[in-house]
Order: structure tokens, then sequence, then C-alpha cells
């Protein structure tokens, strides 16, 4: 995950993240409560003062469930990883451009030698010798 990506996220408590983002983490008993000022805690032991707690249990690698956060939480998730996917489509689609480009001026440059040895008069010699220096070699 980009340093740009962690800072647009860091608003957003970690610990949820983690746990959506890590199934080694939420690998057997995970606890969620609410203290006094709202705040949501994630726990794999539960709260020390006695605070009524949910509990799920979770077999080794399963991923946590989206339920574990509040609403904007996982509009913001979602958002993060359709995000991801557009700049991957968007990487991709570079990438066959730029070996589209390539091979086309491999193209023009197996054309331009062609054109020089089948050249009989210097001004076209010239011309197809100017053109590979500048873009061939």
């Amino acid at each position: 995950m980009s340093m740009k990506s962690l800072l647009l996220l860091c608003h957003l408590p970690a610990l949820p993240w983690l746990l959506a983002l890590s199934p080694a983490l939420v690998a057997g008993d995970v606890y969620r409560w609410s203290d006094a000022q709202g705040q949501v805690h994630f726990s794999d032991a539960p709260p020390a003062d006695g605070t009524m707690a949910l509990q799920r249990t979770l077999p080794h690698g399963t991923p946590a469930p989206a339920q574990g956060l509040r609403t904007g939480e996982r509009k913001a998730l979602r958002t993060y990883h359709e995000r991801k996917r557009r700049e991957q489509r968007a990487a991709a689609s570079r990438s066959a451009q730029a070996t589209q480009r390539l091979e086309e001026r491999r193209s023009d440059c197996r054309t331009a030698r062609d054109k020089l040895h089948a050249a009989r008069e210097l001004a076209q010699r010239k011309q197809q010798s100017s053109y590979l220096r500048k873009h061939c070699w």
C-alpha cells in the first residue's frame, strides 16, 4: 500500500482496517465493543472492565467481515478497492499501449532500413539514414 493511500486512510481507526485487510490477524476469537465515548474497539481478548462485547470466532485464513466496520468505513474500504482496481486496469492499458507503440516503432525502423538498402539515389539514402539515426539507433 502506498504512503499516499495510508495518509488517506489515517483519519479512520487503524485496527478495523488491519482486521479487514489482514486475514492472519483475525484467526480465532475477535471481540468488538464500544466505550463510553462511542469509540469502537477490536481485540482478541474480551474487554478487561467487563463491558458487553460481540464475539465472533473466525477460522484461520478467513477475512474479517465488513459488518464489523461502520458505514463510512465500509464505504471508504469499497472506494479504496474500486480505486485500486481502476489503477490496475489503467496501468495494464498503459502497458499495452506502450507495447503497441514499441512494435510500431520497430516496424517503422525495419521499413526504413529496407528502404535505405533499396535506395539508389543519394538523396533517398540521406533521408532514410537521417530517419534511422533519429528514431532507431
